[in-house]
């Protein structure tokens, strides 16, 4: 797999059952990593893309409604899955990443289907969803469909306790999630095992952790998403290897994003993180700040994480952090901006 941005020859070898040899080349260009994400700055929340500098944003898709939550399906990098709502509920959609060929996947008229998440094959789409509605509250659950919108069943069980933010493995069909069940500070991140068909909880810390997001936030949009109580929009999200897994969390005080392995151990500040890999740590407060950080998103070729920063103004901004060098470099300046999915 080509990941650098870069201009290639292909080479393609191909024998035949009498042992032919035929070969054809061709040239493959790569282009530079991109950032889909979520903004208001035109009234309501549309999908936009924008280079990892933070150049050439674009939008996407934009509608008389909002669109929230983009997913980028890893490996042919083709499609994005989202949540959009219509005036009285929110459904999943899919489009090519050009914002072309939009397709309704989920049709319901009286429940909210958010936070969709591909599977690494492309096959299937994880997603939050209360269609359960007894109540609303407590009977959010991961759900799962086919990536056409057939086949859609409830994958966990959480309730009487609600379950959100699903992220499906880059590396196999394992999903963690956010759930409230046994949690100590409010909420805490679990893991479906695929292998066992079983939900076991992950990382519980003494705060909120996985979905934690600022109060109130997002706070304009024409359908409520009528969250959990004190639930937040923020999500966990893996390392392209599928070792690592990124999160929010209030356990300090502050909303920071953590990094933990993926077998919930080892969790440590961002910050920290990104010391690991430096020769010459960055200054304390650099990465890890006294704002509100959350909804992280690694970048598929490993260079550095695009998350949301409640900047002093008020405002809510994306930044990306180099796994190079610790820089943080702000990537927005207009509207409220979030939830980042990277692309190449």
């Amino acid at each position: 797999e080509y990941t650098e941005a870069d201009t290639y020859t292909v080479t393609l070898t191909v024998t035949d059952n009498d042992g032919r040899i035929g070969m054809a080349t061709d040239t493959v260009t790569i282009g530079p990593a991109m950032i889909n994400f979520a903004s208001n700055r035109d009234g309501d929340y549309d999908i936009y893309r924008m280079k990892a500098d933070g150049s050439d944003q674009a939008v996407v898709l934009n509608t008389a409604d909002d669109e929230l939550f983009p997913d980028l399906l890893r490996g042919t990098r083709d499609k994005i899955a989202y949540a959009a709502e219509d005036g009285t509920t929110w459904n999943i959609w899919k489009m090519t990443v050009a914002g072309l060929s939009n397709t309704k996947l989920t049709t319901q008229t009286a429940s909210q289907q958010i936070e969709p998440s591909w599977s690494y094959t492309g096959a299937k789409i994880a997603y939050a969803s209360n269609a359960a509605q007894t109540p609303s509250a407590t009977t959010w659950e991961i759900w799962t469909m086919n990536a056409d919108g057939t086949g859609q069943a409830t994958l966990t069980t959480q309730s009487p306790s609600w379950a959100i933010a699903p992220a499906y493995s880059p590396i196999d069909n394992d999903i963690v999630f956010v759930s409230d069940k046994n949690a100590s500070g409010g909420s805490s991140i679990w893991k479906w095992d695929s292998a066992t068909a079983t939900a076991t909880e992950l990382y519980d810390s003494t705060g909120r952790d996985g979905d934690v997001s600022s109060a109130g936030y997002p706070a304009t949009l024409g359908t409520a998403l009528n969250l959990p109580p004190n639930a937040g929009i923020s999500k966990p999200a893996w390392s392209p290897d599928g070792s690592k897994i990124a999160f929010s969390t209030d356990q300090s005080g502050n909303i920071d994003i953590y990094v933990m392995d993926s077998d919930g151990t080892n969790a440590e500040t961002l910050e920290d993180y990104v010391n690991g890999l430096l020769a010459s740590p960055v200054t304390a407060g650099t990465i890890t700040s006294s704002d509100d950080e959350f909804c992280p998103y690694w970048l598929e070729d490993g260079s550095g994480m695009a998350f949301v920063r409640k900047d002093g103004t008020n405002s809510f901004n994306l930044y990306f952090v180099s796994f190079a060098d610790g820089s943080v470099t702000k990537l927005t300046t207009t509207g409220d901006n979030l939830s980042p999915a990277s692309r190449r």
